[in-house]
């Protein structure tokens, strides 16, 4: 499954604050269609029989939603905003692969433990009693949950044990996993938050940091994440899938368009990544 994401600004924009319903709506629908069939944001002419009319198109186009072309039209800047069927395609042959990894492993554990005296399996399991917690932490790159699914207790990376339910365990381990993210992606989540005086909500700052670690994964350098970050903190958007853009145009050198003088919000954001660049915690420090 993906998913068609829509920013908590559309609304608003100026772009389609003039927007008839049917406009809006034709976006909406077309957008999740080209999401379901990977078109990457292409709306072919016979789709858009089905999702919405050619006057409601020529609206998005008019206000450059849209652009038209030969077969039908397609959505503007669909890859920044969106993900692609490229992306998609790797995500789900890395998830295929880390299924067929964990049946190996169950398979591999079935046929290794032998039968105790008694005839039934067994398994070697030591509780680590020296973490206050069974739970992984999900900033912690070496709890990374792997197996979640028969025993009442499996032994987990780094010495962990996890207490399992038979018919939520995997649910529960996909979970944590999708939530994880690495001490250093964390650690300058924090530290912007903290520089930056604004409470954030512990899931957002899970999701910033996430971002945060997608770009390091990348080898972009850490002094141009922070600026990407506040970019971004300053930018009217809120969604952080967007904040990997923010991150790429950080050092691109271009003018900013549409601005004169910078607003203060924007001082006040440089500073906080100036502070934390001379503070060296983006160095690993």
């Amino acid at each position: 499954m993906t998913w068609f994401k829509v920013d908590d600004g559309f609304w608003s924009h100026p772009k389609t604050v003039g927007l008839s319903d049917s406009a809006v709506a034709l976006w909406v629908r077309a957008g999740a269609y080209a999401c379901q069939h990977l078109t990457d944001g292409v709306i072919g002419t016979p789709v858009l029989r089905m999702v919405g009319d050619k006057a409601a198109a020529e609206e998005l186009v008019a206000v450059g939603l849209w652009t038209e072309t030969a077969g039908g039209y397609v959505f503007h800047d669909w890859a920044e905003y969106q993900e692609t069927s490229a992306t998609v395609k790797d995500r789900r042959a890395a998830a295929r692969e880390r299924q067929q990894r964990s049946r190996a492993t169950r398979e591999a554990k079935k046929t290794a433990v032998p039968p105790d005296s008694n005839g039934s399996v067994t398994s070697d399991v030591t509780r680590d009693n020296t973490r206050e917690s069974s739970t992984p932490d999900p900033t912690r790159p070496d709890q990374v949950v792997t197996d979640v699914t028969t025993s009442p207790l499996t032994p987990q990376p780094g010495g962990t044990l996890v207490a399992l339910r038979p018919t939520k365990g995997r649910a529960i381990a996909e979970r944590w996993n999708e939530t994880a993210h690495s001490a250093a992606a964390h650690a300058i989540a924090r530290k912007y938050e903290e520089h930056s005086g604004a409470a954030v909500p512990g899931k957002v700052l899970t999701e910033i940091a996430q971002r945060i670690d997608d770009c390091l994964e990348s080898g972009i350098d850490s002094d141009q994440i922070v600026r990407g970050l506040v970019a971004w903190s300053e930018s009217p958007i809120t969604a952080t899938s967007q904040i990997p853009s923010f991150v790429h145009k950080a050092n691109s050198g271009g003018k900013q368009r549409g601005r004169g003088k910078p607003s203060a919000k924007a001082v006040d954001a440089m500073a906080v990544a100036e502070q934390l660049i001379n503070e060296g915690m983006t160095n690993g420090r």
